[in-house]
């Protein structure tokens, strides 16, 4: 039976936009394969050397610095709990591990900019191929599957019948959960060609 590579939905919670500038303060990653319920890998706050973030980010990811700085990994603890964490779910044969997530490449810049301060080798655990849910959920709307509007988070989630408890969302944890549920109600939609839960446009 042909086994996907592995898909890795992912998101993160940062300082501020610029990944070369702020920090990144939670991550999270729920394993995905079209046919089976997304299995939550990893979470956990991160603690760089120097923590710099704004306001304006602050206001939004709902993170508390206190919370990150008692319990936080390091650069180089957050990248081995990811190593350990995708060593246990795929084997340590693993293919590189394909990202995806609701504008994955702002993630992804942050993940590599985890990698950097570890000292440590973003592509020997991760592709540079990327599997975007905002470019999925667009090609839907010009599909005529959902209503067209902004291929927002929350406007995917409610289209998919996903509900996310207003205390979850805008968390690493949270919002890489109700990613992948969309993820695989997306991949169940064209396989029965019907979309379950859809919602009128907002």
């Amino acid at each position: 039976m042909f086994e996907p590579y592995p898909i890795l939905v992912l998101d993160t919670e940062t300082g501020g936009l610029n990944p070369k500038e702020h920090s990144l303060l939670t991550i999270a990653g729920i394993a995905w394969t079209p046919d089976r319920r997304p299995a939550p890998l990893f979470s956990f706050y991160v603690r760089e050397h120097q923590i710099r973030v704004t306001e304006e980010a602050m206001n939004v990811n709902r993170v508390s610095l206190a919370t990150v700085e008692e319990e936080g990994l390091s650069p180089k603890e957050a990248v081995e709990a990811i190593r350990y964490a995708l060593d246990h779910h795929y084997g340590p044969s693993r293919e590189k591990v394909m990202l995806c997530g609701h504008n994955i490449e702002f993630d992804k810049q942050f993940v590599r900019r985890l990698y950097r301060e570890a000292g440590e080798d973003f592509q020997a655990d991760f592709s540079n191929k990327t599997l975007d849910t905002v470019a999925i959920f667009q090609f839907f709307m010009a599909a005529g599957l959902v209503p067209p509007g902004k291929a927002t988070g929350d406007r995917m989630f409610a289209s998919m019948g996903i509900p996310v408890p207003d205390a979850h969302r805008h968390t690493a944890l949270g919002d890489a959960w109700a990613t992948a549920l969309s993820l695989s109600r997306m991949a169940q939609s064209v396989k029965r060609g019907q979309l379950p839960g859809a919602l009128t446009p907002q």
